[in-house]
């Protein structure tokens, strides 16, 4: 169906052999979607053939949604600068933009489930999560995208996943993500030709405030 239309697209590198799959996930999602997660800026849909499922796309909702979200392109590319860093996230496969403004991504399926999902499902943690292993690994995330001048800016319960094979974090959704040359300040941008200021969430302490969150849900959920 894409096809049809002029598109665009940017291919990770040694990903190239799943183009062919990777387009007719796009495909079958727009035909049939099943919709496996929603954020503010996008959704995010797998085949409803289990066989296909260890990939998914996400797909940005309209432009007027898209409060200071980035380009898919972009997105992509940080996300898998961060998976070389040795940061867990999605294996990024294709970013993919159509001439009407129709943005997907196709990514590798967590297997597992948000902080928030679990936590609004009462799902107890795998038998494999570490409390403090877990949320030391993602410190040692933060610091390895940090070092680099990457910054998330959008962490919360929703973006932080457990892997239920391994008990470990996966970091999703670089949306809001960015690139911070050193001396500036990685939460605010400036745009001086509309003289707005923007401040986004400063991710060391949306990272504790996580910890703590979750911590209570644990001991509740023992309670």
């Amino acid at each position: 169906m894409f096809e049809q239309k002029k598109y665009s697209e940017v291919i990770i590198e040694d990903q190239a052999e799943k183009i062919e799959a990777a387009h007719e996930l796009i495909n079958e999602i727009i035909a049939d979607q099943v919709k496996i997660g929603e954020g503010q800026n996008a959704e995010i849909f797998f085949s409803g053939d289990q066989a296909r499922q260890d990939f998914c796309v996400k797909q940005l909702k309209e432009s007027p949604a898209r409060r200071h979200y980035q380009s898919i392109v972009g997105e992509m590319k940080l996300q898998e600068q961060a998976r070389k860093l040795g940061v867990r996230v999605p294996q990024p496969i294709l970013a993919l933009t159509t001439e009407e403004d129709e943005s997907f991504m196709v990514m590798e399926t967590i297997k597992g489930k948000s902080l928030y999902e679990m936590v609004a499902q009462k799902v107890k943690p795998p038998v494999a999560y570490d409390h403090e292993k877990y949320w030391g690994m993602l410190d040692s995330m933060l610091k390895r995208l940090h070092d680099e001048r990457i910054y998330h800016r959008d962490l919360h319960l929703g973006n932080i996943m457990i892997d239920f094979e391994s008990g470990d974090p996966v970091l999703i959704d670089f949306g809001w993500s960015a690139y911070v040359p050193g001396g500036d300040n990685p939460y605010r941008e400036i745009n001086t030709n509309i003289s707005h200021q923007e401040d986004f969430p400063n991710d060391d302490q949306e990272l504790r405030k996580c910890k703590r969150e979750f911590a209570q849900y644990l001991t509740n959920l023992d309670q």
